[in-house]
């Protein structure tokens, strides 16, 4: 019935790890961006951000395509990061 044997997520290939610190540079430059209440956001800084994202969202699909894992089956760290 139930599996003692634990659940493994698919490791990140190198070729994805640059892209994940990437987007984790981005999640915290954003979140930084949130936090500072006594400033506006500058429509440049989102701006830049939002095209650093699709930049790697771009560079993710190039490597998951390469690595022939572009099913949506396929899930990692890096799907949890871009799914926040």
């Amino acid at each position: 019935m139930f599996s003692t044997e634990p659940l493994r997520k698919p490791t990140i290939s190198a070729a994805e790890q640059p892209v994940l610190n990437r987007l984790v540079g981005i999640r915290n430059q954003l979140a930084a961006l949130k936090k500072d209440r006594g400033n506006y956001y500058r429509p440049n800084d989102i701006v830049g951000l939002y095209n650093d994202l699709l930049a790697q969202v771009w560079a993710l699909y190039g490597v998951r395509t390469s690595e022939h894992n572009d099913n949506d089956a396929y899930k990692n760290r890096l799907d949890a990061v871009l799914d926040e």
